[in-house]
């Protein structure tokens, strides 16, 4: 993984620790309330796996729209299109 695509990914889990601040809320916390595990939660933190469409709608909610499902996907949008103009196979 280059270090562009690398960025777009923490990026992203740089947003979901920040929001899990805001709202005082464990990475723990969050995976019972969106039924995964806290190593889940913490691959999605440390940008170590994307979120799913119907993951980031429920981290949403989870998260009071403290980060919305749009920023999250955005990101890795970004990633996506990198990889396209790129060449590269997306993981």
């Amino acid at each position: 993984m280059t270090t562009e695509k690398r960025y777009e990914l923490q990026r992203m889990g740089a947003l979901l620790v920040q929001a899990l601040k805001e709202v005082g809320m464990s990475q723990a916390e969050l995976g019972r309330q969106v039924g995964m595990s806290h190593a889940q939660i913490n691959n999605f933190c440390r940008g170590r796996r994307k979120v799913g469409v119907e993951t980031a709608v429920q981290l949403e909610r989870a998260l009071k729209g403290h980060l919305t499902a749009e920023s999250i996907l955005i990101s890795q949008v970004h990633d996506e299109l990198y990889d396209a103009r790129h060449g590269e196979v997306a993981q």
